[in-house]
Formats: structure tokens, sequence, C-alpha cells
């Protein structure tokens, strides 16, 4: 499910008409401003929506329009559905009016005319603008029927691609879209399409129009009413003090919750009412149970602490007391996975890739216990600023300005190859990396902290080398990034062992597979969306020969600035590092005999796949 880097993207985009297409000439090109001031209004394509996945809310003093000559836009079956669901007053040509968008955590609503539209993404939901012209040929193309292609969702048709706009060297799959909704104007469309069929749509109608000043979060009546259908917890950018809130409150309920686990513990291994410290099988443990047992107990002393194990016991014993405490300690609540279940609502728009890139920002490793960052103010205060810090950047003019930005092109379902680069390597560390780039203080702090010794246990204490800390000509170190498959589910550059205590995870892998080389699998970003990415050009794929001799042809497409070029020896290996770093050396040189598997190359082609991934680290650092 897109998180809060897509949602906020997706907002900026549509607010700023950066999503749009300046094709044509002077005459006819579309600008930002044409954009931003159309008139827009709602139609729902009722065939690819699943069932019971859109609900209606219609406010007093709306009025149903009537059913008379020319009263709607859609195909009698798209009616027929519509009404069968209970929302047939939608495929009525409703009044035109300013469109607005709000994000807030995982929900977006775009508002336009009397019809306000809370979208509750799925996994692979994208807002794709193009001009009305394209949305009704792709219309015009009619449904397809693919029984192989949604592996998840209902099977829905589809609308096929206009074949020219298949970008050459794609993918060799069908090119297919599935518009649900769209916002259409005169001259432009926003989409929301979804290729699962997992969306959900909430249309709420009154009887005047929706305006971008009263949907704020300052106007409480109106931002409830929009985002009760799925409320998913307040903003963590626009409505911070609520969230903090709702995180202490998460807080509270996590230290009451090891409190009774604590006081059951006390319960089942005693069976008088006093218990000696050497009883139990970490000072965790019992500095947990004498909080228990005195609520005034100082906490905060947990911050550091040895492990130490009862002695003398015997081997029965002993098995017992591992196998009642691996019991109690698999119920921690690991932090990276109270991140992403969103208790009381306080974690909002925070996924699996968010929350391994907040924890890799902290040096937290990601199976702590949730009571251990809880219990001390100072280590919670750090992790509540921590996340506050994280999504603020992607409210930055610099985030939004390069994530809502369109490729250089008329189709307006062309891969934006340049903003995926820019993205993964700015914003992504360590979820599905190989490597991570930690800059020099993050590294110095995971140093000091002995989290990069893998014969160190988390929690300890620990001299390091000053001798290691990297200098200040050093902007920054590669290191090798962890897997923890599941249940923990979770990816570090943490080496260091975690307690006992704190459980039993399954021992950790490097990543094999870099984010860089899933091919046409959908991945993080907001240019990573399926019918997007089926449309990259694949370079690995072009036969000796294709380059003719000559200057390319540059694409004229009426935009402002230096227009695209064609492509180039040039442009084709900084393509090859971004789609993995494999060898180009049959592209360049012309060479016949390219390597057609993984693992089937000779020695002056594997010296010539190192060199592509030298040049691929290489040119990616010189852009940052």
């Amino acid at each position: 499910m897109p998180e809060i880097q897509i949602l906020k993207s997706n907002e900026s985009m549509i607010n700023s008409g950066k999503g749009m297409v300046r094709a044509g000439d002077l005459a006819t090109r579309i600008t930002p401003e044409n954009v931003k001031t159309q008139m827009y209004r709602l139609e729902m394509v009722s065939v690819t929506l699943a069932k019971r996945h859109v609900t209606t809310t219609v406010l007093p003093g709306y009025t149903i329009p009537p059913r008379s000559e020319g009263w709607t836009y859609a195909p009698p079956e798209w009616i027929a559905k519509a009404d069968e669901e209970g929302y047939g007053h939608l495929m009525a040509i409703s009044p035109p009016g300013p469109l607005t968008c709000r994000s807030r955590g995982k929900i977006l609503v775009i508002a336009a005319g009397k019809h306000a539209v809370t979208v509750c993404l799925a996994l692979e939901t994208a807002i794709i603008g193009m001009p009305t012209s394209t949305y009704r040929k792709i219309i015009e193309e009619g449904l397809v029927h693919a029984s192989d292609i949604d592996k998840k969702g209902p099977k829905l048709p589809t609308f096929l691609i206009p074949s020219e706009m298949v970008v050459p060297l794609s993918s060799k799959q069908n090119h297919v879209i599935r518009i649900v909704a769209a916002f259409v104007s005169e001259k432009w469309t926003w989409t929301i399409n979804d290729f699962t069929s997992l969306v959900r749509l909430h249309v709420t109608s009154r009887d005047r129009p929706w305006s971008s000043e009263e949907i704020q979060p300052d106007n409480k009546e109106v931002w409830e009413l929009l985002l009760e259908r799925y409320n998913s917890g307040p903003d963590l950018v626009l409505e911070w003090g609520i969230a903090s809130e709702k995180m202490d409150e998460w807080r509270d309920w996590i230290i009451r919750t090891y409190r009774r686990r604590i006081a059951s513990i006390s319960n089942t291994k005693t069976c008088g009412s006093t218990r000696k410290s050497s009883s139990f099988s970490s000072k965790e443990d019992y500095i947990l149970f004498l909080e228990v047992r005195n609520p005034n107990y100082n906490v905060n002393s947990m911050i550091e602490f040895n492990l130490y194990r009862t002695s003398g016991s015997t081997d029965s014993a002993t098995n017992h007391n591992e196998e009642s405490n691996n019991s109690f300690y698999m119920k921690l609540n690991p932090i990276r996975h109270e991140l992403t279940k969103n208790r009381f609502l306080c974690f909002s728009g925070i996924g699996k890739y968010t929350a391994n890139e907040i924890l890799h920002e902290l040096a937290i490793f990601p199976g702590t216990p949730s009571y251990f960052i809880c219990c001390n103010g100072k280590r919670y205060a750090d992790f509540k600023e921590g996340i506050r810090r994280y999504v603020k950047q992607f409210s930055t003019d610099e985030y939004l300005s390069r994530a809502s930005s369109v490729p250089n092109t008329n189709n307006p379902v062309s891969f934006n190859e340049h903003l995926n680069t820019l993205y993964l390597r700015k914003y992504v560390k360590v979820y599905r990396r190989r490597m991570a780039v930690v800059p020099r203080d993050l590294y110095n702090k995971y140093l000091s902290l002995g989290l990069l010794d893998p014969n160190h246990t988390i929690g300890r204490p620990y001299q390091f080398d000053k001798s290691k800390l990297l200098p200040e000509n050093k902007k920054w170190k590669y290191l090798p990034v962890l897997r923890y498959h599941k249940p923990l589910a979770a990816y570090t550059i943490i080496a260091a062992k975690p307690p006992e205590e704190w459980g039993t995870f399954p021992a950790p892998s490097y990543v094999s597979t870099d984010i860089n080389e899933f091919g046409y699998a959908t991945t993080i970003g907001p240019a990573q969306f399926r019918v997007q990415l089926l449309n990259r050009p694949d370079f690995r794929n072009i036969e000796p020969g294709f380059f003719k001799p000559g200057r390319p042809k540059t694409e004229r497409t009426g935009r402002r600035g230096r227009p695209r070029k064609g492509l180039t020896r040039k442009r084709v290996k900084k393509m090859l590092a971004s789609q993995g770093g494999r060898s180009f050396k049959h592209l360049i040189l012309g060479n016949p005999n390219s390597p057609a598997k993984k693992g089937e190359y000779n020695k002056s082609e594997l010296s010539d796949l190192t060199a592509a991934n030298i040049f691929r680290q290489r040119w990616i650092f010189s852009c940052s």
C-alpha cells in the first residue's frame, strides 16, 4: 500500500498541476495554469470496481438528478452495475467545479463540484494525469477481460492501452490500465487507477460545490466528515500535535501491558509473597518485577543493564525457564511491528518501508521491544522526535518538486526514469538494499554504540576504537544490509546481537538482490506503479546494431527548456546503471554474444560486469 511519501507527492502533483503533459504547439499546449484552472467533474467507471468497494453519503439538501435525455456520461452496462451497487446517482453528469486534493496518512481526498471522493489506496493505486482526449481514447479502446493479470484482487475487466502509447523495448506483457474513477475537465483529466482491484472509494455528495478553503485540518467538521469512513489517524505532518498525543496514549498502553505481563509472570513463578532477584533470568526481568510491585520505581534505571543467568540450576530447570522466557519474550511487540500496526491511530501513513527507514535513521534494532523504548523518557522522546523529523522531509519543496515531477514526453503512461533514480538514491537507504550508503555522522553513531560489531550484544557497555571513526573528509561509507525474515521482516545494517530476553529471531542473511534489480516487479517510490513500470524500456534487451551512425533525433514536445535528446551510448550506460548495472559490453561494442543467463559469463565479461557496477556507483554519487 502506498505510504505517506506517495500520498504527499500525489497531493502536490494534483494541486500544482505538475502531472500534466505540455504537448503540441503553442496554440494547443496545456500549461500547469490550464490544469489548475480547469473545472472538473466526477466520472465513475463502475465496471472496473469490485463489489461493495464503493460507498456513498448523501448530505441533506442534495438532489439526485433526474434521468432525462443526455443525463449521463456512462454506457448502459456501467449504469446497470452502479444501480446494483447503490451509487447510480453518480453516473449523472454533475456540475463541474475547482479541483482540490488533500492527503492524510494513507487516505486521499479529491473533491470537485458537488462530489468529494475519499480514496483508501490499495497496493497498486496510482493517480495519472492525461489530456482528456487521451482519456477518451483509452475508454474507446474498450474493455478486455484478463484472467491472469490480477493475482490478488478480483478478476475484473480493464482497458487496453493504445499501441502508440507502448514504449519500444518495454515489457512484453499486456499493457493495460484499470481506471476506476476520473475527474474530467475540458482539456485535462485526472484518473484513479488500481491494478489489483482492491481500492475502496467513498463519495460524499452535497447541494453545493466543495472548496479548497474548507477541506483543511482546521475545519474539524468537514475534515472528519470526509475522513471518518477510512480513518487512519491524524496526519504526521499536518496534525503532529494530535498525533503526538496519540503516541503518548500508545506509550501508556505499552507500559500498562507489560506491567500486567510481568505481574502474570510473577504470579506463575512464585509460590509465596516474596521472590529473590536470583530467580529471574535477566536483570531487566527483575526491574520490571520491581516496577509492578512498586509503581514509583525508577524505570529509567533500565537504560544500561547487564545480562546474567541464575547459577546452580539443573539442566531441566534451565530448559524450562528458557522455554517460559521465550514464550514471554515473543510477546514483546517489536518496534518494527508496532510502527506498522498503527495502534491508537498514532503512526498513520507508516508502512513496512517507512518503518525500516525510520529505525535505520535512529540506529534502532527493528526487533527492539516497544517497552524498552517507552519505559525511558529520553529514549521515547528521541524516538518520537525522530519520527517527526523523518516525515517532515516529505512536505518540503525539495521533495515535492522531485516526487511530483513528470517525464519529458507526450506519453502520460511512460516510466519516469529520472524520478525513479533520484528517489531510490535519496530516500531508500536500507529497505531491499544490498548496500547502504551511511553518512559520516550516522556511521560514527552506529560505531560508537557497537552496533556494527557482530560480537557485541546490544545494550551492553562497549569500548569502540576511535581510529575507526570516519574523519571529516569522508562523507559516507558503504555497509552491507542484513535482512531478517518473517516474523520480524526487517532490514538493517546492525550486526550486533540482540539480548536473549528480547526473544529469538531467525538468523539474518545478506540481501542478494538490490531494489534496482527487480525488473518489472513494482517496488518503492512515486514512479513504481504497474502501468508505468511495464512501459519502462529494458535497455538490456537492445540488440547489436541498435545505435546508428550520426546524431540522434531530438524529440520536440513543445515544452519550455531543452528538448529531450534521442538515445546515445552515454545515456544507455546511465539507464543500464539505474537498472542494475548489468554488463553493457555487447551493447556498446556490438558483441553479438551477449550473456544469456546469470552465471554464464567468461572472464572478460565478468571484468566488464564489475566495471558496470563501479560505473553505476560512481554515476549515482556524482549526482548527489
